[in-house]
């Protein structure tokens, strides 16, 4: 576990007389196979915080041990100490101690120890309760290690270094149990970034922990995924179309997010708009976009066809102020049209989100006549009805 800073926070019940003093008295971490202790071996500071003048700290770098000071007359008073180190270490284990100094008192009874990589967000890792009221405790809190190696296809297991990876083995299958976990222990605390990553092809993350998690350890991936193109399966029908007026497409685009759009009319020859006209731009008759291979599809011209429509294509600004003449002059008298859309986003931070396409269009219809009563009965508050009587009387009802 990478930790820059450790915040031990107290919670004292009573003190008459006398005052009370937990500290973290020593820290260990590892440095690939090297362990080393704190303070003495590694630069560090201290802060400390309290809610009113009965709270101070007592600790400095060149001291064994530091801790949080609580004394005299003030009930249920809360404090926290914070030490950091020199920059972020792969903690071990952290010794934690608590003195009760003087007569006449009830000493803290609950306490907290938490951890750090930015001094701000925190994660408790142990807590103490109802500790015995007198004399000196004792208590370890184990943190979990974690390393990872990586594994590529080819079974080779390899180490990243300052600027490098670095080969460990060259056959991971061949490997027992003890020469997996030689490996392991030595391993690196924190993934490289993403760039690096990628230089090694297709991979697997190997991770070992000393840890029994509650919960199974999650992976979060930050990458920039490629160009991704997306044709229609089918076409909308333009059956009865007078006039396609207008097409808006509506989405989340910052950064360098960008959204390229193409237009068919048969699913196979895609076009873009050059200012003027509608002009070909793709052609996907008789390609192969995708096939299998042993276990998995694998792309062949899809990449090819993107970076022709990611230079060529149509922006979702362009698309809006193209005139209905020109959507007229483009699908009346076919059967169906469709867009092709190409998202691209350039780095992790880059937004490309499409929400909803816009189509304005005038359609022929017809009305149908309903026949009355057999489809249809109105009748109306307030209004006069009127019947007329076979012997040509005229009764007039008026409905209130």
């Amino acid at each position: 576990m990478n930790v820059k800073y450790v915040k031990l926070v107290v919670l004292r019940t009573y003190l008459d007389r006398g005052w009370y003093l937990p500290t973290i008295q020593e820290v260990e971490f590892y440095d690939q196979s090297d362990m080393k202790k704190v303070p003495s071996s590694t630069s560090s500071s201290l802060t400390y915080n309290g809610n009113n003048a009965n709270f101070s700290c007592d600790g400095n770098t060149s001291s064994s041990q530091f801790g949080v000071v609580l004394y005299n007359h003030s009930e249920y008073e809360e404090g926290y100490v914070v030490y950091s180190f020199s920059d972020e270490f792969d903690l071990k284990k952290i010794n934690v101690y608590a003195q009760v100094y003087g007569v006449g008192y009830t000493p803290p009874r609950d306490y907290k120890l938490l951890v750090s990589t930015d001094g701000t967000n925190f994660t408790e890792v142990q807590s103490y309760v109802d500790r015995p009221k007198t004399g000196y405790i004792d208590t370890t809190t184990i943190l979990p290690m974690e390393k990872l190696l990586i594994l590529t296809a080819d079974q080779k297991v390899y180490f990243f270094s300052v600027d490098k990876w670095q080969e460990v083995s060259a056959d991971w299958s061949v490997l027992n149990d003890a020469q997996r976990k030689a490996l392991l222990v030595n391993g690196m605390s924190t993934l490289p970034p993403a760039s690096e990553l990628a230089k090694l092809g297709i991979y697997k993350i190997l991770r070992f922990t000393l840890s029994t998690p509650t919960l199974a350890p999650q992976l979060k991936l930050t990458a920039v995924s490629i160009d991704q193109l997306i044709l229609p399966k089918g076409l909308i029908s333009a059956t009865n179309l007078v006039h396609l007026k207008k097409v808006e497409l509506t989405g989340t685009y910052s950064g360098q997010g960008t959204m390229h759009v193409v237009v068919t009319t048969d699913g196979k020859v895609y076009l873009t708009w050059d200012g003027t006209a509608f002009v070909n731009c793709i052609n996907v008759d008789g390609l192969t976009l995708q096939k299998w291979v042993s276990n998995a599809w694998v792309d062949t011209n899809r990449a090819g066809l993107a970076a022709h429509i990611k230079a060529n294509g149509i922006t979702p600004s362009v698309l809006a102020g193209i005139p209905m003449a020109s959507w007229d002059s483009l699908i009346l008298g076919k059967t169906g049209y469709g867009f092709g859309y190409l998202p691209t986003i350039e780095v992790s931070t880059d937004v490309c989100a499409n929400d909803k396409v816009t189509v304005t269009l005038i359609k022929n219809g017809k009305y149908r006549k309903a026949v009355h009563p057999i489809e249809y009965d109105i009748e109306y508050d307030t209004m006069d009805h009127v019947i007329l009587k076979e012997s040509g009387d005229w009764e007039i009802l008026h409905i209130s």
